[in-house]
């Protein structure tokens, strides 16, 4: 039985039937790898438009986390004129005037 088997594989017919399932099968594997590279493909474009974006706010966080800071500084120079100002003024008492009034009000 094992005899007729190995004859019948080796036979010209039998050659060419072992040929064709192996390339069938070869076929569905390479189908099979080729989707899934693909898919792969597509993940990848994906997550870099998604980094792009990332990217893009992380510049936008950082410019306007200097801005904040510049507006930070200036308005602590304001403040800290505004207060030696005030120490340099004789009087003991908080006096604070309409100018002193408007002054706070236009620090923001």
């Amino acid at each position: 039985m094992i005899a007729a088997a190995f004859s019948a594989l080796t036979s010209r017919a039998g050659l060419a039937a072992t040929g064709l399932v192996v390339g069938y099968l070869y076929g569905h594997y390479a189908s099979r790898t080729g989707e899934q590279v693909r898919g792969l493909q597509a993940e990848v474009a994906t997550l870099r438009i998604d980094l792009a974006i990332a990217q893009g706010a992380a510049d936008i966080a950082a410019a306007e986390t200097a801005a904040l800071g510049r507006l930070r500084a200036a308005l602590k120079e304001r403040i800290d004129a505004y207060g030696a100002d005030l120490a340099k003024r004789s009087d003991d008492r908080c006096r604070l005037t309409g100018a002193d009034v408007r002054r706070l009000h236009s620090v923001r």
